[in-house]
């Protein structure tokens, strides 16, 4: 859920709305507001966390990582603990 949460907080920092990120992600608007909602088990692919960080110039790594991770490697681990938890980091 933290990975929802910080994108829809960057995707709200830029201004962008639901509907003009599903569309770039080829998703309807109403499975971006499922995504987005807490109350919902619809979850981003990792490929749409990677489109989204391009088109928001955020490193990938400050999504997965409370902190920025310092290194790839770093990172690779994080997101290893992450998987291996259910994703409910």
């Amino acid at each position: 859920m933290e990975v929802i949460l910080r994108l829809r907080a960057l995707r709200e920092q830029k201004n962008v709305s639901q509907v003009e990120v599903a569309n770039y992600l080829g998703i309807s608007p109403g499975q971006l507001g499922n995504i987005e909602s807490c109350k919902q088990n619809h979850k981003y692919t990792l490929n749409h966390i990677n489109l989204l960080c391009g088109w928001f110039n955020e490193p990938i790594g400050n999504i997965f990582c409370e902190t920025a991770c310092p290194s790839i490697d770093d990172f690779v681990k994080h997101l290893v603990v992450y998987e291996e938890n259910g994703n409910r980091e």
